[in-house]
């Protein structure tokens, strides 16, 4: 598995404003699923997105081909989910279930990202506007559901 300088160490990057980009954002990278798993296109995984996310802008997850470095490339042609752009399915307590597996989980499209089996990836995780400190790393809540 590839990984670039300080990338991969224990299941999240900490979650802190980047030289590049202005206070109040942040950025974090998941390469490992909750049990300490690396992620692989072949399984299916749940991340929890919690109720009320403070930030005032918006949040994105990206998932990233660990090969190329690059956003993945799926017949799905869709490689980010941002709540900005689209609706996403909400839980009745306001938390978000997103999706990352090689098929859609049933009546949850909107929230799914397609993965390819055979190809490993990660997840970059953003935030703009950050409103409080983020203190939970996005990969704590990041299980494989295969």
């Amino acid at each position: 598995m590839k990984q670039r300088d300080g990338a991969g160490q224990g299941k999240g990057l900490a979650a802190a404003p980047s030289p590049e980009t202005h206070p109040g954002s942040g950025r974090s990278a998941v390469y490992m699923d909750r049990q300490g798993g690396w992620l692989k296109g072949e399984l299916s995984y749940k991340l929890l997105i919690p109720p009320h996310v403070l930030v005032k802008d918006f949040w994105s997850v990206a998932v990233y081909d660990i090969d190329t470095w690059a956003l993945i490339e799926t017949d799905q042609h869709l490689a980010e989910i941002n709540p900005n752009v689209a609706k996403l399915d909400m839980n009745t307590d306001g938390s978000i279930d997103l999706y990352f597996a090689p098929t859609m989980p049933d009546g949850k499209g909107a929230n799914w990202i397609k993965t390819i089996p055979g190809k490993a990836w990660f997840i970059y995780f953003r935030w703009y506007g950050q409103q409080k400190p983020i203190t939970t790393r996005p990969g704590d809540s990041l299980t494989s559901t295969s």
